[in-house]
C-alpha cells in the first residue's frame, strides 16, 4: 500500500460515505466489510457511491476496491478507518487483529470506548499494542 492509501471497515451509511470522501480527496480507498459481496456489486453496477447533501458529488464515484477479505484490506494497510456501530467493534477487531502489524493507526468511529474494545482484543492476540493511560488519551486516538 502507498502512503496514499487508507481502508475504511464497514458498509453502512458513515462508512460509504467515509469511502466516498476520501476517493474524491484522492486516496486509494479499500472498502472492506464481511459478507457485502452482493452489496459491493451492486455499488459497482451503480456505477459507485453518490454523496447527497452537504458533501454532494453530482457523480457517482467507487473506491480503489471493495472487498470481504480482511487479510487483503488490513494486512498491508498502514491507516485503518473503522465504520462500524458499536456494537460490531468486538467482531471487527477479532476480524483485525490477526492481521494487525506494527506501524498501523487504526480510527475508531464511532468511538463509544472502541478503542478500548481494540486495544483489548489486539491484546489478548498478542499483538503489540500502545495501552493509552487515561480515558482522555483513548479519545484523542480515535478522533
Amino acid at each position: 500500500m502507498t502512503d496514499n492509501s487508507i481502508t475504511v471497515i464497514g458498509s453502512g451509511a458513515t462508512a460509504l460515505a467515509a469511502a466516498a470522501y476520501l476517493t474524491i480527496k484522492g486516496k486509494q480507498v479499500i472498502l472492506c466489510d464481511r459478507e457485502q459481496g452482493q452489496r459491493f456489486r451492486d455499488i459497482e453496477d451503480g456505477g459507485g457511491i453518490t454523496l447527497e447533501g452537504v458533501m454532494e458529488t453530482g457523480s457517482p464515484v467507487l473506491p480503489f476496491r471493495m472487498t470481504d477479505d480482511f487479510q487483503d484490506a488490513v494486512g498491508n494497510a498502514r491507516r485503518i478507518l473503522v465504520c462500524v456501530s458499536a456494537d460490531r467493534h468486538r467482531e471487527i477487531a477479532d476480524l483485525c487483529s490477526p492481521y494487525a502489524r506494527e506501524g498501523q493507526t487504526y480510527v475508531i468511529s464511532p468511538g463509544n470506548l472502541g478503542a478500548v474494545i481494540f486495544v483489548d482484543r489486539f491484546y489478548k492476540k498478542g499483538k503489540r499494542v500502545s495501552r493509552p493511560r487515561n480515558l482522555w488519551e483513548i479519545s484523542a486516538r480515535a478522533v
